[in-house]
């Protein structure tokens, strides 16, 4: 009944469409394109085949944004003993920013380099409140500091063939701070979790006068989990606290992507991608506490990821030789199952849903090697789960949670 688990969709969902999320060119804002499209230096952090197509030897791209809205709204319940108790959602309180730093250099006529490093930064404090056995409330407060250093080598095969290799290593800190009160009786759980995250992209782009076309493999995550736990359960007059060593797991299964790009007049651009991500299915170890036997034990989590698409698009209009207005969207599907294997019983998280973003851009040539790009995306996650656990009463449900933010930023490049 904790509302960690109530919220682990919607924490699955983002981490899924976090590459997703950061605008800062005409491409990225033209629906977040990942295979075609140029923005710069910022190509170092998408399709690596596209850093060999920029005309200058060298670049430096800088961008940052902030989270200025968000809302969420939930239709919920828990059913005990075939009686329905309504679970009220409050607002949550959301402190989000990133920033991000792209250098782009050619080695040569046919190579090109790129490294990139993006950071970003989550607290949100989330609350929950059930009439169930007179009083039960939840006040949970996650942060997350998410850290994405990208390397790319894109090689020109031919004048109008480039290839791309790119690796990408994540790592994570996340801790959840949650305080439980029924009927009078408080539990305090800390949970910390640390993520090194491996990822593998190849890429090809063939460019022809007025368009592009973009293929791309990734190979998925392999990724490093090592969690913490404590817990002061003064209902049960127990403390405790365990950790789980470092294990490795492949958590995100391989995708293929393909794009195209074109210029239909001199003042309209328009493109179009689309791409799978494979099931995965892998167990984890989660770390739960047991108040009757006042101890923390490790267990089995198995994730069930299904098949996953993702569709981009967008259009760019040069309004002026200076000026570029770009606007765009992405549209993803989720559907998560989350298994786990407790001491007598297992719980079982079935998630399906969708996710959504808007983008939008303003484009600015200061000068034809200096540019500054303001970007804004709109991004909603629409999901329904249920909850059950064998060998316990309660089921809990939600036929729709709906997550909703607004982020705006700055970006600026340097050619030369």
């Amino acid at each position: 009944m904790k509302q960690r688990k109530l919220f682990l969709p919607i924490i699955a969902a983002i981490l899924l469409f976090s590459s997703t999320a950061f605008a800062k060119g005409v491409a990225t804002t033209m629906g977040n394109l990942q295979l075609v499209g140029r923005d710069g230096p910022f190509d170092a952090m998408r399709s690596p085949a596209l850093l060999v197509g920029n005309k200058e030897n060298n670049g430096a791209g800088l961008a940052v944004d902030y989270q200025f809205w968000n809302d969420q709204s939930a239709k919920g319940n828990m059913i005990i003993s075939n009686t329905d108790y309504t679970n009220n959602y409050d607002k949550p309180d959301t402190t989000e920013y990133e920033g991000a730093l792209a250098y782009l250099t050619k080695l040569g006529s046919n190579m090109a380099l790129g490294i990139a490093y993006e950071r970003e930064y989550d607290k949100t404090t989330s609350k929950m409140q059930n009439s169930l056995m007179g009083s039960m409330r939840t006040e949970t407060t996650e942060k997350n500091v998410m850290n994405h250093v990208m390397i790319g080598m894109g090689y020109a095969l031919s004048q109008n063939l480039s290839l791309g290799v790119g690796l990408g290593v994540d790592y994570n800190n996340s801790q959840e701070d949650e305080n439980e009160v029924i009927s009078g009786n408080r539990k305090d759980t800390t949970t910390k979790t640390k993520n090194l995250i491996l990822n593998a992209t190849i890429g090809l782009l063939y460019t022809m006068d007025k368009t592009q076309l973009g293929l791309a493999i990734d190979a998925g995550q392999y990724n490093q989990i090592k969690k913490d736990k404590s817990v002061n359960d003064i209902g049960n007059a127990y403390s405790a606290s365990k950790s789980v060593s470092g294990y490795w797991k492949y958590t995100q299964g391989p995708g293929a992507f393909a794009g195209i790009y074109q210029n239909l007049t001199p003042l309209i651009d328009v493109a179009a991608e689309a791409g799978i991500v494979l099931p995965r299915k892998y167990d984890g170890k989660s770390l739960e506490a047991d108040g009757d036997n006042k101890t923390i034990y490790e267990t089995k989590a198995e994730v069930d990821q299904k098949l996953t698409y993702t569709l981009r698009g967008g259009i760019a209009l040069n309004a002026t030789k200076e000026l570029t207005v770009s606007l765009g969207a992405v549209y993803g599907n989720i559907k998560i199952d989350n298994i786990t294997t407790k001491a007598s019983s297992k719980e079982t998280i079935k998630t399906t849903g969708y996710h959504l973003m808007g983008t939008l851009g303003f484009d600015y040539k200061l000068t034809t090697a200096t540019k500054i790009n303001l970007f804004g995306f709109y991004q909603q996650n629409k999901i329904k789960f249920e909850m059950n656990e064998t060998g316990t009463d309660p089921i809990i449900y939600c036929k729709d949670f709906t997550t909703k933010s607004f982020n705006a930023g700055l970006s600026a490049t340097q050619m030369f």
